[in-house]
């Protein structure tokens, strides 16, 4: 592992796991619709913490319902599904009223993805001082590790 303090990188040449793809997927689908920024228990997995995790926790910033609604069509045909409900409107008010939202790999609940919007001022920093991973496949955005909020 490397890290470039300047840059706010960390370089990771280790083997790619299930999860980690699961995540680089995930993320890639996140990527084309509104920013994100993984935080919790998944960063420690990343940075080489030894644990199981049946979810990966993550803030998005607050989008419209129709960014939301693509958003939310593209996972569906990536081969995701919600976990709290079918009906677009009914997840966007999930997330617009403070509440996570799960999304996992179809007919599967665990692992699964916790997507939230920010709730507090240090969640919505989180956009601004966060880390790069750079893994051998793809770059992954953690939050900065003293800003990783409890849940």
């Amino acid at each position: 592992m490397e890290y470039d303090i300047t840059k706010r990188e960390i370089k990771l040449d280790r083997e790619i796991n299930n999860l980690d793809e699961l995540v680089i997927k995930f993320k890639k689908i996140l990527e084309r619709h509104v920013d994100y920024v993984i935080i919790s228990g998944y960063v420690s997995i990343l940075l080489g913490r030894s644990r199981a995790t049946e979810d990966v926790d993550l803030f998005i910033k607050k989008i419209s319902f129709e960014n939301f609604l693509e958003l939310y069509e593209d996972l569906k045909k990536n081969g995701f599904w919600c976990l709290n409900a079918e009906d677009p409107k009914e997840i966007f008010s999930f997330l617009k009223y403070n509440m996570a939202v799960r999304f996992s790999i179809e007919n599967k609940s665990i692992p699964n993805f916790e997507v939230k919007f920010p709730k507090r001022e240090v969640d919505e920093e989180t956009f601004e001082d966060f880390i790069v991973v750079k893994l051998p496949k793809d770059n992954i955005k953690i939050s900065a590790l003293v800003l990783c909020p409890k849940f």
